[in-house]
């Protein structure tokens, strides 16, 4: 995984374990799951988009150019 955010995903995952709140516990880990997720899609977006190559346009039969 790229370190998209990695720094503040390991600090929300600190800070939950301080929180005593259940619920706000599990939203804190829920929000750092959801950014892992995110992070992981804009890699594969990334590498995808590196892999297309502009395809020339054909030029249309019968025109001059």
């Amino acid at each position: 995984m790229q370190n998209i955010g990695a720094t503040e995903r390991r600090k929300m995952r600190v800070l939950s374990d301080e929180i005593r709140d259940p619920q706000a516990q599990r939203m804190m880990l829920k929000l750092a799951t959801d950014y892992d997720k995110l992070a992981d899609r804009a890699e594969d977006r990334a590498k995808h988009d590196a892999k297309l190559t502009p395809s020339p346009m054909p030029k249309a039969k019968g025109t001059a150019v």
